[in-house]
């Protein structure tokens, strides 16, 4: 079972989705890319995280090889960077108490922008609020990233933290 969150095209024969494959709630998630090849999609591996659970919210590309997606693994923001030929984790600042990443916008091939939370003051993740209030994970990430939306736009822009390149 699977669970696609984002997508982005690169072209017509070339595009890119992300998400989780595992139960939702199982606390076994494993970060799920797929690619379009204009024919068929296929999986294609992901880095295994530390813990080697993990999610991907958000995939963005400027060019067949370059590519960003982020994400959480377990309680800290996940960044991958596509080369062109393999997918590899990128280091990521991560807040006190944890945090996950909900959005992406690259600029080129060394430059991208995330954009995310840290944990809620309950301390529970996005699974774990979805479990709670028995709804799916991603009406907690889509109510998350409107309520971020309307707050950006109500304090007039936002602050985005740039993710760098090791």
């Amino acid at each position: 079972m699977g669970f696609l969150q984002s997508v982005a095209a690169v072209s017509a024969r070339d595009a890119w989705a992300v998400g989780r494959a595992g139960a939702e709630g199982c606390g076994c998630a494993k970060p799920l890319i797929v690619h379009w090849d204009g024919a068929a999609w296929s999986r294609v591996p992901s880095p295994t995280p530390a813990g080697g659970v993990g999610t991907l919210s958000a995939v963005a590309f400027t060019a067949a090889r370059d590519g960003w997606a982020v994400g959480t693994a377990g309680d800290r923001p996940l960044i991958l960077r596509w080369d062109g030929a393999q997918w590899h984790r990128v280091a990521s600042p991560t807040p006190p108490g944890g945090g996950i990443l909900n959005g992406v916008a690259a600029a080129s091939a060394t430059s991208a922008w995330a954009v995310g939370s840290a944990r809620g003051a309950s301390g529970l993740s996005h699974d774990e609020v979805a479990a709670a209030l028995n709804v799916p994970a991603g009406t907690i990430a889509s109510r998350l990233a409107r309520a971020r939306r309307k707050l950006r736009s109500a304090l007039g822009g936002g602050n985005p933290v740039q993710a760098r390149e090791d």
